[in-house]
């Protein structure tokens, strides 16, 4: 025969034997606080999570997203990316650092300036990985390129930054 003691009910603050849970009422309840009802369904009876869900799931992936970078393959692919640009990096850092280590304060327009002529040959794509260029400097209104003496496309380098705002002469050292 069987044996008929009576069964061990686990009381949550939300369901007692007298009175059953009701999915309807958990997600009336959920709606009227602004949360989702299905995650206040699943939770409400339980007195932790289901394993492996959470209501705020999404919200906690998106916190996760940065770190996705930092996994093997996407640091490959990042320094791959490095690799394959690092010509046009290496310009940047040169020039930029050069206009920092100036013994006068730093000026911000003229920084800009400089960013905006440095963005011009990196959109460029005959000029954005040359590994002659060494560095550009600005002074006044003159763009002084540090590139090798027989450096066949100085005549476009030129004719790129002839377009940049308050830029009227390119100097070649």
């Amino acid at each position: 025969m069987r044996d008929e003691s009576p069964r061990r009910v686990r009381v949550t603050p939300c369901c007692v034997p007298s009175r059953p849970c009701s999915e309807t009422l958990h997600s009336a309840n959920a709606i009227r606080q602004g949360v989702h009802p299905r995650s206040a369904a699943r939770t409400a009876c339980f007195p932790w999570p289901l394993r492996g869900y959470h209501p705020d799931m999404s919200k906690l992936s998106a916190l996760r997203a940065p770190f996705i970078l930092l996994r093997p393959l996407h640091r490959i692919t990042w320094y791959l990316l490095l690799w394959t640009q690092r010509h046009t990096l290496a310009l940047w850092f040169r020039s930029l650092s050069t206009e920092l280590r100036r013994e006068r304060p730093i000026n911000g327009a003229r920084v800009r300036r400089l960013a905006v002529t440095l963005f011009r040959v990196a959109a460029d794509p005959r000029l954005s990985n040359a590994p002659e260029l060494q560095h550009l400097t600005l002074t006044d209104d003159v763009v002084t390129a540090h590139t090798d003496e027989h450096w066949a496309k100085r005549p476009l380098l030129i004719t790129v930054l002839t377009g940049v705002d308050h830029v009227n002469e390119v100097r070649f050292n």
